[in-house]
């Protein structure tokens, strides 16, 4: 009996061993579980944050790029010239090819832009009331556009024979007119509205609103509005007089 007695404690012993470490086995799997539930759900959070800023700056970008868009400060004006308007003949030409351009098709740099009996076109940079409007029988070179500090630019161009009108009057006042005329004289204007009337030895400077600077074989000259000056291969630079600008070709 003895030993039956002995056998049962023994086995008894036994089964509560077993039934301790299912229950310590239980116990480390239940905390495994909330431990990794804890970590699940630390993950989702930090995921969702991660998708909510980012949601928010590409929201503000996109309203950033509208706002600029809007005011025409934006991307386009770094696409230099484009050809907004056209008629007739007209043809780009650089030093090795010519070619007959469509529409919206962006002029290179130091390239002239030509137009033939009955051709014009009207060049824009996507600036509001910003643009180069080139009448028949004219060529104009467009020597670049140099990007300056905030939101300024500088627009160079070479006038080369027949009539050109510059408009630069957009309401933000930025961008700087750079303009050489066939007699060597460097215009210089800022929300200004000038038209160039050129052959090969006399250039016609006409200024309906705005100042215009003159430079010339060392002189310098103010144009201011209802003025013109004209320049010669003689005398590049001179005294601006008084004109009716009304009488004069604008647009087309």
């Amino acid at each position: 009996m003895a030993k039956k007695w002995q056998e049962l404690e023994f086995l008894d012993y036994k089964e509560r061993q077993i039934r301790r470490r299912a229950q310590k086995k239980r116990r480390l799997l239940e905390e495994s579980g909330a431990i990794s539930g804890e970590h699940s759900a630390a993950a989702e959070g930090r995921t969702q944050i991660k998708i909510l800023v980012f949601g928010l700056l590409s929201i503000s970008i996109v309203f950033i790029y509208f706002v600029l868009l809007r005011t025409g400060v934006a991307g386009p004006v770094g696409q230099g010239l484009v050809l907004e308007r056209m008629t007739g003949e007209v043809i780009l030409a650089s030093m090795l090819k010519e070619w007959k351009p469509t529409l919206n098709e962006a002029v290179p740099e130091n390239v002239r832009v030509v137009t033939a009996r009955n051709g014009k076109v009207s060049l824009g940079l996507h600036v509001p009331d910003t643009r180069v409007l080139l009448f028949e029988n004219s060529e104009v070179l467009f020597k670049g556009l140099r990007m300056g500090q905030s939101q300024d630019f500088q627009l160079d161009m070479e006038m080369i024979r027949g009539e050109a009108v510059f408009e630069f009057k957009n309401e933000k006042g930025i961008g700087i007119l750079h303009v050489k005329t066939p007699t060597g004289v460097n215009l210089w204007g800022k929300l200004v509205y000038l038209k160039l009337v050129s052959k090969p030895t006399r250039t016609r400077i006409i200024v309906a609103d705005g100042l215009v600077k003159a430079e010339g074989m060392g002189e310098k000259v103010i144009i201011p509005g209802d003025r013109q000056m004209i320049s010669t291969d003689s005398e590049p630079v001179s005294t601006p007089r008084a004109l009716n600008v009304i009488r004069e070709v604008w647009t087309w």
